[in-house]
């Protein structure tokens, strides 16, 4: 790694790995982690009970929820109710910028 002394002198210096990635992990990763539990846990909560059964959050990205359920009957039920669900996340979870629920039959 190269880094520059108080007068813009190039100096080199050994940095080791593991604090590279500690560093990486609390600046990059704990952050979406966060943002993901909190999303998972506010899903959860507003799903009932016989509907969360038949879906699973499958991707957040991009101000992107995606959903996959195991039936198409269960996608149109979720569709249905999709408007109020992304408008309770986005009160409970500002942080995740979520703008759009994704629904699609897939493996639960």
């Amino acid at each position: 790694m190269v880094i520059r002394d108080g007068h813009g002198r190039r100096q080199d210096a050994a940095v080791k790995l593991g604090d590279l990635v500690r560093v990486f992990v609390q600046q990059q990763v704990e952050p979406e982690r966060k943002k993901f539990c909190s999303v998972m846990s506010a899903w959860n909560g507003l799903l009932p009970l016989e509907l969360r059964e038949h879906c699973r959050v499958a991707d957040i990205s991009s101000g992107r929820l995606r959903v996959l359920a195991d039936t198409a009957s269960h996608v149109y039920e979720l569709r249905l109710c999709s408007a109020h669900l992304l408008a309770e996340l986005q009160k409970r979870c500002p942080g995740a910028r979520l703008h759009k629920i994704e629904v699609a039959v897939g493996q639960v």
